[in-house]
């Protein structure tokens, strides 16, 4: 419960009552913070696969508030998420959305996105590889893509 004042400091009529705070859930923060209560090892599986990943500024922003909020590295983060959205939601969301990402937009040079080398989990890895070629993506591509639908049902504080 949250304290509502009706008035203002200068007010002599200044009444307080308790109003309910109403949160906003998703079932994809609840399925995170299922992943991250359970008890296991947070570092990376000796069979995963190592990747530099650009990511778009959002999903940098998004990436570095959870980890922070949940106190978990960010390898485990992206494992969590990847393994979280299902192809069902990706493909909803591509629908809706309309995107048309595809390898070609890819710029090559300098990039202007920041990069985090990750480890995906080798069940991840096969999961985002075979998405990524039936949508013409690369694997950072469909990654950032997964990020987005994440964000998209999540509010972070």
């Amino acid at each position: 419960m949250a304290k509502f004042s009706l008035g203002n400091e200068f007010s002599k009529n200044n009444i307080e009552t308790d109003v309910p705070v109403t949160k906003k859930t998703s079932k994809y923060s609840s399925f995170l913070e299922e992943q991250i209560s359970e008890p296991i090892n947070q570092a990376a599986s000796s069979d995963s696969k190592r990747i530099n990943m650009a990511f778009t500024p959002g999903n940098i922003e998004l990436i570095e508030k959870l980890t922070e909020k949940y106190n978990i590295n960010k390898t485990f983060l992206i494992n969590s998420i990847v393994r979280i959205i299902s192809v069902n939601d990706v493909e909803e969301y591509v629908k809706k959305e309309r995107i048309l990402v595809s390898k070609a937009g890819v710029v090559k040079g300098k990039p202007k996105q920041k990069r985090i080398t990750v480890r995906i989990d080798s069940d991840n890895y096969t999961k985002v590889s075979e998405e990524a070629d039936i949508r013409n993506q690369t694997i950072t591509q469909y990654v950032n893509l997964l990020l987005e639908i994440f964000a998209g049902d999540t509010v972070t504080e």
